[in-house]
């Protein structure tokens, strides 16, 4: 995680609009996994509202790295105080454009969420049934067995992922100053 000198007032925007978002309806299908899930649309439609309501913008920068695609996401405040987060993804699927660009869209739609701290599951309602909750991943997503991480995070966290972990996982074990 990249951050201003001084991020106080960028923490007291943020907390105020975290505090007014409803996390996204699933408003799109996944014919992989049979299940439903918020698009980046709906994360964007829920998200950027509110943080502009604060002060708050967001850039969100695609990028190319060792077979890797991902995405640097920006939360800047009107007064130049700002956090960046990069989110890396295996290219799956045939690795043309189209993978590309699905990598993208997805490291865009979980790094928005992640920075503003919405949910695009709904885990209580799973785990109160006794089900688990269903992964959004398309199995082009899922890497076969390798020795480095499928996810990766550039932070001053100093994450080290298991093998394979799930996004769910990684984002559980990092600690927020």
């Amino acid at each position: 995680m990249k951050k201003s000198e001084s991020i106080a007032e960028l923490g007291s925007a943020l907390a105020s609009a975290q505090a007014e978002m409803s996390n996204p309806a699933k408003n799109a299908k996944n014919p992989f996994f049979k299940s439903k899930y918020a698009d980046l649309a709906e994360v964007i439609n829920i998200s950027k509202p509110t943080l502009a309501k604060f002060g708050l913008s967001v850039i969100q920068m695609p990028y190319a790295m060792n077979g890797h695609v991902g995405v640097e996401t920006t939360i800047i405040h009107k007064s130049g105080e700002y956090i960046s987060s990069r989110l890396n993804m295996p290219l799956g699927g045939k690795k043309d454009a189209q993978a590309v660009g699905s990598s993208i869209t997805y490291a865009r739609r979980y790094a928005l969420a992640g920075m503003c701290g919405i949910a695009q599951e709904d885990d209580d309602a799973n785990s109160t049934s006794g089900k688990k909750a269903k992964t959004a991943l398309p199995s082009a997503f899922i890497p076969k067995q390798t020795t480095s991480p499928a996810v990766t995070f550039e932070s001053s966290t100093n994450v080290k992922p298991s093998k394979n972990p799930t996004i769910p996982e990684v984002a559980s074990s990092i600690e927020v100053p």
